[in-house]
C-alpha cells in the first residue's frame, strides 16, 4: 500500500473510532446530531494537539481551546468534564486508532515474515500520519500522572507487542533465526 492510500484508510479509521466513542459515550457526548458531534471531537482533538506541542498540555488553557477551535466554553464541556477527562479521551482515541489500522492491515493468511513484512511499513506511515500524535504523547509522558502515563506507555506498547508476538512465531516457525 502505498502513503497515500495509507493516509485515507487512517483517516476512514479515525472516522470510525470518533463514532464509536460517541455512540459509547453517550452520556458524555451531549450532542444530539452525530455530524456535528464527530467534527466538533475531531477539531477539539487535532487543537489540542496543536496547541499542547507549541506551549505543553499543562499550559493549555480551556480559553486557548476556545479559541483554536472556534466553539463556546459551554460547546467544549458538552464534550468533556476538564483537561483530564479532554486527555483520557484523546489517549483512548488515539490508541485505538493505531491498533484498528495497525490490525485492518493483517492478513491471518500471512506468513509471521509477511505479516512483519506488512506491520513494519504500516507503523512508518502511522508515525508520519499521526506525527503530532507521537510528538505529544512523547513530550507530555513526563508531566502526565502516574495513570495517563500508563496510558501513553500502553499506547506505544502495541506496534512493539506486535512485532515481538510475530518475531516468535517467525522463530517458531523456523523462518526466523
Amino acid at each position: 500500500m502505498d502513503f497515500a492510500a495509507f493516509r485515507q484508510q487512517v483517516q476512514a479509521a479515525r472516522q470510525a473510532v470518533l463514532q464509536e466513542m460517541v455512540a459509547e459515550g453517550q452520556g458524555r457526548v451531549r450532542i444530539k446530531k452525530e455530524a456535528t458531534a464527530l467534527g466538533n471531537l475531531d477539531r477539539i482533538f487535532r487543537a489540542t494537539l496543536k496547541i499542547a506541542n507549541r506551549k505543553g498540555f499543562q499550559a493549555m488553557t480551556m480559553r486557548d481551546l476556545v479559541r483554536e477551535t472556534g466553539l463556546s466554553m459551554g460547546a467544549l464541556y458538552a464534550y468533556f468534564a476538564g483537561k483530564e477527562a479532554l486527555l483520557t479521551m484523546m489517549q483512548a482515541m488515539h490508541r485505538r486508532l493505531a491498533e484498528r489500522v495497525l490490525q485492518e492491515g493483517r492478513d491471518p493468511a500471512d506468513t509471521p515474515r509477511q505479516a512483519l513484512e506488512r506491520l513494519l511499513p504500516a507503523h512508518l506511515y502511522l508515525s508520519e500520519v499521526l506525527h503530532a500524535w507521537f510528538y505529544f504523547s512523547y513530550m507530555e509522558a513526563k508531566n502526565l500522572d502516574p495513570r495517563h502515563r500508563e496510558e501513553a506507555v500502553a499506547g506505544s506498547r502495541i506496534t512493539e507487542e506486535m512485532i515481538a508476538e510475530l518475531l516468535e512465531a517467525g522463530i517458531a516457525a523456523g523462518e526466523f533465526a
